[in-house]
């Protein structure tokens, strides 16, 4: 059928007469809400009609901190629940939210209204999604990674011999990613703090030079 030129729609309907297509059996019904921005795709528009103006908000606001610009619309999917967020992504339900290209893929916001997680995870995948889309090929995992946690997270890393992790300690358990996102964090706050911000943000576009270590040595001066 496919090489009678038949659509998956029609293929499916052929041998399986009935079937709803989605993430889950429960066959959700999707819905698109338009933005500035960001689209929104919900299975309950009534309750996530607010996320549109606020990441449209949040989407000028990183680029403003960043000194980049967001290249296209930026699709935000929220999942209805954590298992089906789990399911599509493959990501652990203490993950609140991943990025792949320009889509941003969201845990419920049921599930992230306490302690203003909504406003804060928003922030982090569209700084995430716009590091991504102007990052120069080849640009570490952990730098990427730091930069985002550098503009966005309020605590404070130390640079005190931190040395970049490996791009695997990313994908370990929950403690060691964690550890790994703060080794990050706290090589990007070591070069900003001896090249300057401007300087270690323009790497994002031009890459890192290739005399450039993320651990300060004695002598280390700002440039």
């Amino acid at each position: 059928m496919g090489l009678d030129g038949k659509s998956y729609r029609q293929i499916l309907e052929s041998y399986y007469p009935g079937t709803a297509l989605g993430v889950t059996a429960q066959g959700f019904s999707w819905r698109s809400l338009g933005g500035e921005r960001v689209d929104v795709v919900t299975t309950r528009p009534g309750e996530d009609r607010f996320v549109g103006p606020l990441a449209d908000r949040l989407a000028r606001e990183v680029e403003q901190r960043s000194g980049l610009r967001l290249d296209g619309r930026v699709r935000l999917k929220i999942f209805p629940t954590v298992a089906t967020f789990r399911d599509a992504t493959g990501e652990p339900g203490w993950v609140a939210a991943s990025s792949r290209g320009a889509v941003i893929r969201l845990q419920p916001v049921a599930a992230l209204r306490a302690g203003g997680a909504i406003e804060r995870t928003l922030r982090h995948e569209l700084l995430h999604t716009l590091v991504e889309n102007r990052a120069r090929a080849g640009l570490p995992i952990w730098f990427r990674e730091g930069v985002v946690l550098y503009l966005t997270s309020t605590q404070k890393f130390t640079s005190e011999k931190a040395a970049p992790p490996a791009d695997s300690d990313f994908l370990r358990g929950r403690d060691e990613a964690r550890r790994a996102y703060a080794l990050a964090a706290a090589c990007v706050v070591n070069l900003v703090a001896r090249f300057g911000e401007t300087t270690v943000l323009s790497w994002i576009e031009r890459g890192i030079p290739p005399n450039v270590s993320p651990v300060a040595t004695p002598g280390s001066t700002r440039r």
